[in-house]
C-alpha cells in the first residue's frame, strides 16, 4: 500500500530550472561585463572528476589559462572506468547539488535528461519507513531530482570543458611532484610524468582534486612542512551494486526505492535509481561489517532479508546487466588542511582529496559542488591581489572556507555512524567527545583550540 500525492510535473521542474539557468546566464553576464581581464597565469586542476570538472569551469572563469590533469586515459568517455571503482555504485546528486550544477553549467539538466536521465518528482521517490503503520514505503519530500549514471554526468560536463580554448586537458599524465620557489612558500608548477615521459607545467595555483588517494599531504612533508592531520570514522559499510535491464511494463509509483538501514539493528539496506537505457542502479549496503555479497544467489538473498519486498521483488523479475561488483572504502576521512601551521600559497584541496563520506549518505556529489562553490567565491574576493601575484593567505582563507562550509555534511554523517557500535574513530588531532541524548554512543567533535580564518 502507498499513501498518494498530488504529483507536480516534470515540465513545471524543468521549467523552473531552465529559469534558474536564464537568471543565473544574465547575473553571468553582467558580472563579466564589469570585471577587468582574466588573471594572467595558470591554474592547474589535478582530477577529472565531477569536482575537478567544476573547478575547471569556475577557475576558467578567472584565469587566463587553466590545465586540467587526468591520469586516466578514458576520462570523458560515458563508461565505468577503472580508476574510478565508487562510480560503479549509485551516485545520488541531491536538489541542491543539481541546482548548483546548472548553475555553473546552464542548460546542463536538460542535456541530462535528452541523453536519458530520469527526472523523478518529489512522489516518485520512495523511503521505506518502519515507522509507517501499513505502508512501508512513503514518499521524500526532499525534491525534485534527475538521475543519471556518474559517467554520464561526467562524460557531459568534460564535453563542455574541453570545447574550451582556454582549457588545455592532458589526460594520462599522473601528477608526480609539486614544484615550489627556493623558499618552499609558492607553487610555481606541477611535475607530471607517463610512462617514461616527465614534463613541468607552470602554474600559479595547483587545485588538488584528485580523491582519497591524493598525493598533497606528502607534497607537503617532502618540502619540510607539517601534513595536515587526519580524523577517520568508519561505520564498516560495504557496497554490492550490479546495473539491470528494467522490465517491459513494469509499473509502480516509484521511480526511486531507498530502504535506508537503521541503528542499532537493522544493518541492512538498498536502493534502486533509475538510469539512462531504461535501467535500473541497484545497490545493497550494510554497516558494521555485515557486507552484502557479491554472487548472483547471494545478492539475491540479501535483498530478500530487507524489511520490505519491495526491493527483492523488483529485481527478481529484471535482467542483470552485470556482475555484482562489491565495495568497501566507505569511512568518513577529513585532512584537516584548515589547520595547517604553515602553507604552501597556491596549493588548494578540494572534492574527496580533503574530505570523503561514507557514500551510504548521498552526499559526496553534493559536497563537492559545494566546494567548488567555496573557490568561485574566494577567487572573487580575492581577484584584485590575485591579478598582482599576491597569493600570501589564499591558500589557508580556501581550506578554511570549505572547511566551514562542509561541517554540516561531516558532522551528520559522522553522528549516524558513530550510532553504530562496531564503528571505529581514529582521530588526528585531540578532539573532544560528548555523548549526545539522540544514540549513547553519538560523538560530536570540537577543535581544543579556534581557528583563525585569513582577514582580507
Amino acid at each position: 500500500m502507498y499513501v498518494q500525492f498530488n504529483e507536480d510535473t516534470v515540465n513545471h521542474h524543468m521549467q523552473n530550472m531552465q529559469a534558474q539557468a536564464e537568471s543565473h546566464r544574465q547575473e553571468m553576464l553582467a558580472r563579466k561585463s564589469q570585471q577587468e581581464d582574466r588573471i594572467p597565469g595558470r591554474v592547474v586542476v589535478i582530477g577529472g572528476g565531477l569536482a575537478g570538472l567544476s573547478a575547471v569551469r569556475v577557475a576558467a572563469q578567472y584565469y587566463a589559462s587553466v590545465t586540467l590533469v587526468e591520469r586516466d586515459e578514458a576520462a570523458g568517455v560515458n563508461d565505468f572506468r577503472s580508476g574510478v571503482p565508487q562510480a560503479r555504485h549509485t551516485h545520488n546528486l541531491l536538489p541542491e547539488g543539481l541546482e548548483i550544477l546548472e548553475q555553473l553549467f546552464p542548460g546542463i539538466t536538460s542535456e541530462m535528461i535528452l541523453a536519458g536521465a530520469v527526472p523523478a518528482t518529489t512522489d516518485q521517490q520512495y523511503v521505506y519507513s518502519e515507522k509507517t503503520d501499513r505502508t512501508p514505503v512513503s514518499p521524500n519530500r526532499s525534491g525534485h531530482s534527475v538521475y543519471a549514471s556518474r559517467p554520464l554526468v561526467e562524460a557531459l560536463l568534460y564535453q563542455r570543458i574541453s570545447s574550451r580554448s582556454d582549457v588545455q586537458v592532458l589526460k594520462g599524465w599522473e601528477a608526480a611532484g609539486l614544484e615550489t620557489d627556493v623558499r618552499k612558500e609558492k607553487v610555481t608548477g606541477v611535475h607530471l610524468r607517463r610512462r617514461g615521459e616527465e614534463m613541468t607545467v607552470p602554474a600559479d595555483i595547483v587545485l588538488d582534486t584528485s580523491g582519497r588517494n591524493s598525493k598533497a599531504s606528502r607534497w607537503l612533508a617532502d618540502a619540510g612542512l607539517e601534513p595536515p592531520r587526519e580524523t577517520r570514522v568508519d561505520a564498516f559499510t560495504g557496497y554490492a551494486s550490479r546495473i539491470y535491464q528494467k522490465p517491459d511494463g513494469f509499473h509502480a509509483a516509484w521511480k526511486m526505492l531507498y530502504i535506508p538501514p537503521a541503528t542499532p539493528h537493522q544493518s541492512r539496506g538498498g536502493i534502486i535509481l533509475p538510469l539512462e537505457g531504461n535501467r535500473w542502479h541497484v545497490t545493497l549496503l550494510g554497516m558494521a561489517k555485515d557486507y552484502p555479497p557479491t554472487d548472483d544467489d547471494g545478492f539475491l538473498e540479501f535483498a530478500k532479508s530487507l524489511p520490505t519486498d519491495e526491493l527483492s521483488n523488483a529485481i527478481s523479475k529484471a535482467e542483470p546487466l552485470t556482475r555484482p561488483s562489491g565495495y568497501r572504502l566507505t569511512q568518513n576521512r577529513k585532512m584537516h588542511y584548515e589547520r595547517l601551521p604553515r602553507y604552501i600559497d597556491g596549493l588548494l584541496v578540494a572534492g574527496d582529496a580533503v574530505m570523503s563520506l561514507n557514500p551510504v549518505y548521498a552526499q559526496g556529489m553534493t559536497k563537492a559542488l559545494m566546494e567548488v562553490q567555496v573557490l568561485e567565491q574566494t577567487l572573487a574576493e580575492n581577484r584584485r591581489r590575485l591579478a598582482q601575484g599576491n597569493l600570501e593567505g589564499f591558500s589557508r582563507a580556501f581550506q578554511v572556507e570549505i572547511s566551514r562550509a562542509t561541517s554540516n555534511v561531516w558532522r551528520m554523517a559522522t553522528d549516524e555512524d558513530t550510532c553504530w557500535p562496531e564503528t571505529m574513530i581514529i582521530e588526528g588531532y585531540s578532539l573532544e567527545r560528548r555523548v549526545l541524548p539522540s544514540c549513547r554512543r553519538k560523538t560530536e567533535f570540537a577543535p581544543r583550540a579556534p581557528i583563525r580564518a585569513f582577514q582580507h
